[in-house]
């Protein structure tokens, strides 16, 4: 049993409690820094071998999930369950101590005053509810009354909500959804292996007077599975709720269209991003691929301006085409021009900036609101509502002794009293 006690006191310590807290805040800070669930090899191709090795061999790629944050917030939720069960019993005592009378005049008062003639308007004045008559142990009259005893509760109420808290957010990293959706406008992606499909029905960029990008907007349709649709705007900063899921504008880049022409008579088109591969359908083993985009290129210096905020003024093509697997041809094609090669015209048409999308679910961000909610209320009551006992004893002369107590309001407590029992309405 007392080895029983000395865990439960153990866990349910304030230091173990706070140095876990730190090491959660810790924790979190590193994985926001180290971007989560990329491959290996970016890792190592980002870090170099050794930091890449270490942050993959730590789980710290995919942190949310790994067994030491797992056994950290768990570690952490126990310790702060055992801090709150430890005080429970403590504070239903306290609470009903400060509304028992006979309990009040036990204590050590922090001021008193003498000489008072009447001294239930003085408890009015202090905002005391109705002091409760008693008799001291020498059988001497007495009332005495309590306040504000929801503060005592304030720093438990804290906790609960902290535990809420990172109970939600360690649940709702470990079992969130997140995908990444992309495309040109007019085209449908999966959402991983939700069932539902995303379209861009539109994608644009509104400029500034310098040509710079000011801000980002696709306009999207989710669809389910039985052909439920709903529609949303996603923008920078503004993400679109569809279904339970946040489309988060992450990221853009160049596309375009791909008309192949067999003989000047077009046999196939493509969407295509930069670095797609694209075979002929008549010819299989023949490959073209866009390498890169430049939304102004010099044809005659040969350099290129390849931002995506960039407005395509004088767009180029980079291609490559392979043959079973060889390079073949490669070049730049500009706006205008084509690629001959046989009966076949290859053309790249079109430059369309396309939208990278993070797609999000969120579980248990209702239970993260609460916690939040909670953890305000216990703040409030913690800092602004300080119990408070005030009790009078009838002298032999017939006058009376006022006390007060409030272990957290110090010098602004004191002077308050002293200032209104020292007015001289009330003194005999």
């Amino acid at each position: 049993m007392k080895v029983l006690k000395k865990i439960r006191r153990f866990l349910g310590s304030m230091p173990l409690a706070i140095t876990l807290l730190v090491l959660l805040a810790a924790a979190c800070a590193l994985c926001s820094a180290v971007p989560q669930g990329q491959t290996p090899s970016w890792y190592r191709e980002q870090y170099g071998e050794r930091t890449g090795s270490l942050i993959l061999a730590l789980y710290v790629d995919d942190a949310y999930h790994s067994g030491w944050f797992i056994a950290l917030s768990g570690f952490l939720c126990l310790s702060l369950i055992m801090c709150n069960l430890s005080r429970i019993g403590q504070l239903i005592r306290r609470t009903r101590q400060m509304k028992d009378p006979a309990t009040i005049l036990k204590q050590e008062p922090d001021v008193e005053q003498t000489n008072i003639s009447e001294p239930r308007p003085l408890f009015a004045k202090m905002r005391m509810s109705d002091p409760k008559s008693c008799k001291t142990e020498d059988g001497r009259e007495a009332i005495a009354s309590g306040r504000n005893t929801a503060g005592m509760w304030g720093a438990w109420i804290c906790h609960l909500g902290i535990l809420l808290l990172i109970i939600g957010f360690a649940l709702g990293q470990m079992m969130s959804e997140q995908y990444t959706a992309y495309g040109l406008p007019g085209e449908t992606c999966p959402i991983g292996d939700t069932g539902y499909s995303v379209t861009v029905d539109d994608f644009r960029i509104d400029w500034r007077k310098d040509g710079t990008a000011d801000q980002y907007t696709a306009d999207l349709t989710m669809t389910d599975a039985k052909g439920n649709s709903a529609s949303g705007t996603a923008s920078v900063n503004h993400p679109a709720s569809l279904f339970g899921y946040d489309f988060i504008q992450n990221s853009t880049g160049w596309g375009a269209y791909l008309r192949i022409l067999r003989n000047g008579e077009e046999v196939q088109r493509n969407a295509m991003y930069v670095q797609d591969f694209v075979p002929l359908e008549e010819k299989p083993k023949l490959l073209i691929r866009l390498v890169s985009f430049s939304p102004n290129y010099d044809a005659e210096t040969g350099t290129s301006h390849a931002m995506n905020s960039v407005r395509p003024e004088h767009p180029a093509y980079f291609y490559e085409i392979y043959y079973d697997r060889e390079l073949y041809k490669s070049g730049v094609q500009l706006e205008g021009e084509s690629i001959e090669l046989g009966p076949y015209t290859f053309i790249f048409e079109n430059p369309t900036n396309y939208t990278v999308l993070m797609v999000k679910k969120e579980r248990f961000t209702t239970l993260i609101i609460i916690g939040s909610l909670i953890t305000v209320l216990g703040l409030i009551l913690a800092l602004y509502l300080h119990p408070e006992t005030m009790w009078a004893i009838r002298n032999e002369e017939g006058d009376w002794t006022v006390y007060g107590k409030n272990p957290k309001g110090g010098t602004i407590y004191r002077e308050k009293f002293t200032k209104l029992i020292s007015s001289g309405e009330e003194r005999g």
